[in-house]
């Protein structure tokens, strides 16, 4: 039961961090088109409420991977971190509506084809 629950935990972490960063983006870029640079920036973006989701999600994520820290071998919990790069981009195509090519897929999926 416990590696089950720290198992959902790296799951919820993951998606969090893809989350936070495809946030953090889209405020940072809404913001950026008014022309603020530096500090500037930063003081506008903890302004949205998009940023400041993003930066709540990236808390959770941080808090969520603790505890399977704590429970299981460390080379799970690393390996199971990297799937947040999976999630960023499947929430950067929804959000963003970015479009990612079948070779950028493959190319992220370990698939060198």
């Amino acid at each position: 039961m416990a590696i089950a629950l720290a198992l959902l935990f790296l799951l919820f972490s993951s998606v969090s961090y893809g989350a936070s960063s495809v946030l953090q983006a889209r405020a940072a870029y809404s913001t950026s088109s008014q022309g603020r640079k530096g500090i500037h920036l930063f003081i506008s973006l903890l302004r949205k409420p998009m940023y400041l989701c993003a930066l709540a999600f990236g808390g959770a994520a941080f808090a969520a991977q603790i505890y399977p820290l704590r429970t299981l071998p460390l080379v799970i919990v690393q390996t199971a971190q990297t799937a947040n790069l999976a999630a960023t981009a499947i929430i950067a195509v929804i959000v963003l509506r970015i479009h990612v090519t079948m070779h950028e897929w493959l190319t992220h999926s370990g698939n060198n084809n």
